[in-house]
């Protein structure tokens, strides 16, 4: 099922799968994890959608697609909220860490 999360996924497509109804769905996870099944799957996502932006995915769009989400402003939104920043500044931010990071190891290979 962790594969299916790049697909738009509702709570009742996973019930329908299981042959139980959202709300039973929704009372096992949460009484088995914790918290909720939607905000798994939102930071399964966000997880991966952070991993694309570090590996060279710069399109917010496709991004945004391979996460699952056909609404790029929505998965903007949803970004914002679980890391603080746009997923621009966030690319931005991550492509200034990783051009230190790589001057730091020529400096340690010059030695």
């Amino acid at each position: 099922m962790l594969l299916e999360f790049f697909h738009p996924l509702s709570m009742e497509m996973i019930a329908d799968k299981l042959n139980i109804t959202p709300s039973y769905l929704s009372k096992l996870y949460k009484a088995k994890v914790g918290f909720g099944l939607i905000e798994s799957l939102r930071d399964i996502r966000m997880a991966w959608a952070s991993i694309y932006m570090d590996h060279g995915v710069y399109d917010i769009r496709k991004v945004a697609e391979y996460c699952g989400y056909s609404d790029s402003n929505y998965f903007g939104r949803i970004f914002r909220r679980q890391f603080g920043m746009t997923p621009s500044d966030y690319m931005i931010a991550r492509k200034g860490t990783k051009g230190r990071q790589e001057e730091g190891q020529r400096s340690d290979e010059m030695c």
